[in-house]
């Protein structure tokens, strides 16, 4: 299902936008970002929080991280699938 969702987000995001994500273990091994053109995995080696001062958007299924986030007053896309 998660699949079906990244396909269509690729094929809508322009190539100047790309989508970074950063999936539970249980999923992650399950999905082949280099399949993609604009969805990317979350580069190892960065802490998560200094990563988002950096996002324009967050898409989050409910995480915490969202409060944290909400304080940089950009937007937040609450998506549970």
């Amino acid at each position: 299902e998660i699949k079906g969702y990244f396909d269509e987000i690729d094929n809508l995001l322009s190539d100047n936008q790309i989508l970074y994500i950063k999936l539970h273990v249980y999923v992650k091994n399950g999905i082949d970002c280099s399949n993609y053109k604009h969805i990317k995995e979350f580069p190892a080696g960065y802490e998560t929080y200094d990563f988002l001062n950096i996002a324009d958007i967050l898409i989050t299924d409910y995480s915490s991280v969202f409060f944290d986030y909400a304080n940089s007053k950009k937007k937040i896309i609450l998506f549970a699938y």
